[in-house]
């Protein structure tokens, strides 16, 4: 867990930075424009941008939050030290996924569950799902849908965690709308 709170606060301390406010999407703003990707965020949550990650959240990122995440090849894996490659394969990017979140927990999130890895298909390119299970220092128990694929550009990936007591279920409807959504 601490592997994915580490990131979760770097991102958005980058985010909170030189640039970024928290823009409530409305109506209007539900169409999301980034370099890499488009994709249509849920109406009445809020999101913060900044260089190449993208958080949305209804409640709070401690209660559920949606990331858009695009690196180059050369920083796919920056903390397990891992690339990405145009032509690898579903289950070998869901594995670095996987090394990567374990090597960002100083004791390797040992609570960490694989619940299921499959393939799916996100705007008709061949990637990953995984779902997680794992533990806070707290002891609260998160659950982390996380899809990922690869082109030409780099690696993406798109996840949704919540708290595994009522919001992940809550929530995990409007992951899915958006998921279908991203281009």
């Amino acid at each position: 867990m601490r592997i994915l709170q580490t990131v979760l606060i770097l991102s958005l301390s980058a985010l909170t930075g030189c640039q970024g406010m928290w823009t409530r999407i409305d109506a209007k703003s539900v169409a999301y424009k980034s370099d890499h990707y488009t994709v249509d965020l849920p109406t009445g949550w809020a999101h913060l941008q900044r260089n190449k990650v993208t958080v949305a959240t209804r409640d709070g990122i401690g209660v559920q939050n949606i990331t858009f995440v695009f690196r180059e090849h050369d920083e796919a894996f920056e903390e397990s030290k891992q690339k990405s490659t145009p032509e690898m394969l579903p289950s070998e990017l869901a594995d670095r996924y996987v090394a990567e979140v374990r090597a960002t927990d100083e004791h390797g999130l040992p609570s960490l569950e694989i619940i299921s890895d499959r393939p799916i298909k996100i705007d008709s390119r061949l990637g990953f799902e995984l779902h997680l299970r794992f533990l806070n220092e707290d002891g609260l128990r998160y659950e982390r849908l996380v899809s990922g694929f690869v082109n030409a550009a780099g690696f993406f990936a798109v996840s949704y965690q919540a708290p595994s007591l009522h919001f992940f279920e809550r929530d995990r409807v409007t992951y899915q709308k958006v998921l279908q959504t991203f281009k």
